[in-house]
């Protein structure tokens, strides 16, 4: 299965916390995620969807005061799964020029050390050869 960058962002956001999307939105923008990908709100909130129809999300409405309620989105345990080869694939890339690499280190937290050791060793291993 391939591996969307934006969705990668999204499930690792969410792999820190319960969001809603305006602020899945507002927290790639401040954390600089998307000079890595191109995402609109549309697509945010389409591979929200796909996400959650995949079983790695779950989501619910939430009320606050007077405002209309809001859709709150969170990780499954299948989620955290699917985040952890995502993470894996991204930094493992073969992809020379593409920023897969960058987008898997935002969140290579979420691999343990001999798993992102091997990952990034694959990469180095696949430039290296570039040379």
């Amino acid at each position: 299965m391939a591996t969307s960058r934006i969705a990668a962002i999204i499930l690792g956001l969410l792999a820190e916390g319960e969001r809603h999307g305006y602020e899945l939105l507002r927290e790639m923008e401040e954390r600089g995620l998307l000079r890595w990908t191109r995402a609109s709100r549309v697509s945010v909130y389409k591979n929200l969807s796909r996400l959650e129809e995949q079983g790695y999300l779950v989501s619910w409405r939430e009320k606050s005061g007077n405002l209309p309620d809001r859709i709150v989105y969170g990780i499954t345990a299948e989620g955290e799964r699917r985040l952890k080869d995502m993470v894996y694939d991204l930094c493992s890339s073969r992809e020379p020029l593409r920023m897969d690499y960058a987008v898997g280190a935002a969140f290579i937290g979420r691999l343990d050390i001999a798993e992102a050791r091997e990952a990034l060793e694959t990469r180095r291993e696949f430039l290296r050869a570039q040379l």
